[in-house]
């Protein structure tokens, strides 16, 4: 019996121990297949949804200048430029975004560099017949559309296109904002091996009728390959406009378990042994820790080198961590960070320290704290905007027990923002003129014929009474004040933009020249003229009487701002490559095209106005005299206007005031 137990305790301990290394050897191979296939399903996820966030963020853009474009209001898409530019600096990542008229042609194209090719070609003539049906979906639909990612971009290189419909007031299609995007961009910034490992694995993007559209091994293939065959694959849906991406992630087969020697085949040979046993368990335990420290690395770096600010702030409102990106957006060490008073961190304004502590107040109550924008200050003492988010972490009571904030630098997107106002007040400016001058023109119209009337019937006095001397004296008084009444009525004709007009090639300096007698005359003895001519001026195409007008306006209205004062009026040519108003001046008619201009700029030494009068002098009838009409810088508003030209003035206390006026030039040539 004993005999038969040396023999059969050997054998159990053999078959258990054996049993026991096998068990312990199936779980290592098991769990490391898993965490292979975790870390694919994990990483295909992330990368899907930075795809999928990359696309959205740039489709309600295009929503958004969809929503803003009005090709009625604005034939020249002038604000549509403006407003893309705009969001192109702040978002990058877009080929072009353009505008396509209801014909399919694309018209407008931001930025034009690098796109020349694509300017005036017809979306309906593309070869690829996936864009027609593209632009087809998004007028049926009223929403966005996609093609697919693999047409041939007019401009070069495959990528897809984003077209999202504008309609008018009668539901008729006035066109598309058109995004266009390179693949190369979207795997540059979204596949690029700091977000999938490409020594760990494989990835592929296919669209919805798994077309490849890019392939981590064979770049942009002719045809579509054979899916992938690994039973560890794992995909992520990506949703583009109307279409379905999917991206497919395999891990590469040396990073699979067995793949290459590793601890855990010594399982077997020395699971017999107790000692091997233990070792084999420890070794399992460590490198379990070493990956999750690895994992817990991973992330602690993409919460260090997150490209927004994010906070940590306990119920004391200190700061219990911050990443790099707070202390490089406030200026800040992270040891001057940590056990801070956040309260410290904003700016002594409404829209700082006191918003900022509400919304602390707010959020502990449970109440949501969203995109808040707020302004901070930094270590240098300069303030910043930012939009805040804040979420709380609660205990197992439910009570807040500390916030985590995340915080994104708009300084640019505010200061875009104002000058933005600041473009929307000027064109409520130009159309208030706009109107004061149709206004006047009516009036003039409409008066001038009465004083027809008003002299032919003073004429038939003073023929048919030639006997009678007071009725002379009087016929001849309602003639001059009916001549001063139509010399008005010109006035207001001109700066309406009715006045006759005979255009010709001239060069301001001569006309400047031959006024000269004519403007000494205007000033006083008090008042001295001085000038300043550009020798090598452009012509310009312009009516030479109504050129002349406005210099004339402009001379009296600079003598008479000296007030009979000892004074100089300087008058001086020069040529403009622009209306881009400068440091300080005022940009009171822009023109309607980009340049160049020869430009007449008459300037007095008086005691300058104000900013409110700078930009009102120009109305009809408006004047800082008593008795005066205030029709003669009207009248060089209405003249500029009508010649396609601009106005820019500048006013400051006792340094006198400038007006220039700028002429479109005729075809380079200088006299």
């Amino acid at each position: 019996m004993a005999k038969r137990l040396t023999t059969i305790v050997p054998l159990s301990v053999f078959a258990a121990t054996a049993i026991l290394t096998g068990l312990f050897w199936s779980f290592a191979y098991r769990a490391e297949l898993r965490q292979v296939e975790n870390e694919t399903q994990v990483t295909v996820e992330q990368v899907g949804l930075r795809i999928e966030s990359w696309i959205q963020v740039r489709v309600k853009t295009i929503r958004h200048q969809a929503e803003t474009v009005d090709p009625i209001a604005d034939p020249h898409l002038d604000d549509f430029v403006s407003h893309v530019k705009a969001h192109i600096e702040l978002t990058r990542g877009y080929q072009a975004i353009n505008w396509v008229n209801a014909d399919g042609i694309i018209e407008t194209i931001v930025p034009k560099q690098g796109n020349e090719a694509a300017l005036g070609r017809n979306l309906y003539e593309h070869p690829n017949p996936a864009v027609v049906d593209s632009i087809r979906k998004a007028a049926d639909t009223h929403r966005a559309a996609s093609t697919p990612a693999t047409i041939e971009l007019f401009q070069g290189g495959r990528g897809f296109a984003l077209y999202w419909p504008v309609y008018g007031s009668q539901d008729e299609l006035l066109g598309c904002v058109n995004g266009v995007f390179k693949i190369d961009d979207l795997v540059l910034s979204c596949l690029n091996e700091n977000v999938v490992n490409p020594q760990r694995f494989r990835y592929r993007l296919s669209d919805a009728d798994a077309t490849t559209i890019y392939d981590s091994e064979s770049g942009y293939p002719i045809s579509s390959l054979p899916p992938f065959s690994s039973p560890h694959r794992s995909r992520a849906t990506i949703t583009v406009a109307d279409r379905t991406w999917s991206l497919d992630l395999e891990p590469r087969p040396e990073t699979l378990p067995g793949a290459t020697f590793s601890g855990f085949d010594y399982i077997i040979p020395i699971g017999l042994i107790l000692a091997g046993i233990l070792a084999w368990m420890a070794y399992f335990i460590m490198r379990n820790n070493r990956l999750l420290r690895l994992t817990t690395k991973r992330y602690l770096d993409l919460y260090e080198n997150a490209p927004v600010a994010y906070f940590s702030v306990d119920l004391n409102r200190r700061i219990a961590r911050a990443n790099r990106s707070a202390c490089t957006m406030l200026g800040y060490s992270k040891e001057e960070l940590l056990d801070r008073d956040v309260m410290d961190l904003y700016a002594d304004s409404p829209s700082g320290k006191s918003r900022a502590a509400d919304l602390f107040e707010r959020g502990k109550q449970g109440k949501p704290v969203h995109g808040e924008e707020l302004e901070m200050a930094r270590a240098d003492g300069s303030t910043i905007w930012i939009a805040l988010s804040v979420t709380w972490v609660r205990d197992f009571k439910g009570q807040a027990a500390e916030s985590r904030s995340t915080v994104m630098d708009i300084t640019e997107k505010v200061h875009a923002r104002e000058k933005q106002a600041a473009l929307d007040e000027h064109l409520y400016h130009s159309r208030k003129m706009e109107s004061l001058g149709i206004l006047a023109g009516g009036i003039a119209h409409d008066f001038n014929n009465l004083l027809m009337s008003i002299m032919g019937h003073s004429e038939l006095l003073r023929t048919q009474l030639v006997d009678e001397p007071t009725v002379q004296t009087y016929t001849k008084e309602i003639e001059i004040a009916s001549r001063r009444a139509a010399d008005l009525c010109r006035q207001m004709l001109t700066y309406a933009g009715h006045a006759p007009t005979e255009l010709g090639s001239l060069n301001l300096n001569l006309v400047i020249e031959g006024m000269r007698l004519l403007i000494e005359t205007q000033s006083r003895t008090t008042v001295s003229i001085a000038y300043e001519l550009e020798k090598a001026l452009p012509n310009t195409i312009a009516d030479t009487s109504q050129v002349q007008q406005c210099i004339l306006d402009l001379v009296i209205n600079a003598v008479e701002a000296l007030a009979g004062a000892d004074g100089t009026v300087t008058i001086s040519t020069a040529t403009r490559n622009s209306d881009v108003p400068g440091p300080s001046e005022t940009r009171i008619l822009a023109a309607n095209h980009g340049g160049p201009f020869a430009a007449i700029r008459v300037a007095d030494s008086g005691s300058g106005v104000g900013a409110e009068t700078l930009t009102r002098m120009f109305e009809p009838f408006f004047s800082t005299k008593f008795t005066g009409r205030g029709l003669g810088l009207s009248s060089v508003h209405g003249i500029v206007r009508r010649h396609d030209g601009a106005i820019l003035a500048r006013s400051q206390t006792n340094q006198g005031t400038y007006i220039e006026i700028l002429f479109p030039v005729s075809d380079g040539t200088h006299s």
